[in-house]
């Protein structure tokens, strides 16, 4: 029958490969701003996360397999794959756009890396559904180390961000940049804690005793 790929695994699974099986999935909360995900029943939200727990075995990949995907996540019934494959949650093999190709698919794999640099991500030209905070750390990083945006709450922000382009039919070429930008917005919510904060103060602390400041 086939295999099938998670949509765009590679991006918002970042287990290394070379550690074996994670532990844990991502399931990012921008799911419930996704027109696609709200066309699904309540049981089968519960079946793609099974799904995608199951994916986790083989980097993204399933069978393609309704009674072996149902027995092995113990689901109550066979899950409707055509319809998650038409959906855009699951890809066929050698289907355009899938990241996860298999073997014969992709027969010389790229060297792998353990991390992307943000202009890469950004040419994959991220879409707002998939935008996460982790495209600009970075970038947010360092901002923050030379102490700018240290009281922002990103999360939040990125909430925000997403919900008004929603709400005003707003489209970017580079969702990246504008959710940058958005750090520029007056009255940006606030973190609820300074931890960030107050591990720079006792690292200037910790340089003044030894005498490096």
């Amino acid at each position: 029958m086939g295999s099938l790929f998670v949509a765009n695994w590679e991006d918002r699974q970042t287990y290394r490969k070379d550690r074996g099986a994670p532990p844990w999935i991502k399931v990012y909360r921008n799911l419930f701003t996704n027109k696609k995900w709200a066309k699904l029943s309540d049981a089968e939200k519960g079946q793609l996360v099974s799904i995608w727990i199951l994916a986790a075995d083989d980097w993204g990949r399933v069978e393609n397999d309704p009674a072996f995907v149902r027995r092995v996540c113990m689901l109550d019934e066979e899950p409707d794959l055509n319809k998650f494959i038409e959906l855009g949650f699951l890809l066929c093999e050698c289907q355009p756009n899938v990241n996860q190709m298999s073997a014969k698919c992709q027969p010389n794999d790229a060297p792998e890396t353990e991390t992307e640099t943000e202009t890469e991500k950004r040419q994959k030209r991220i879409t707002l559904e998939e935008l996460s905070v982790s495209h600009i750390s970075d970038w947010l990083k360092k901002n923050r180390d030379s102490g700018k945006y240290v009281d922002i709450d990103e999360d939040v922000l990125l909430d925000k961000f997403r919900n008004w382009c929603l709400s005003k039919n707003k489209t970017y070429k580079d969702y990246v940049s504008a959710y940058k930008n958005s750090f520029h917005w007056d009255n940006p919510p606030k973190r609820k804690t300074s931890s960030y904060n107050d591990k720079l103060i006792e690292e200037q602390r910790e340089a003044m005793r030894n005498g490096t400041l």
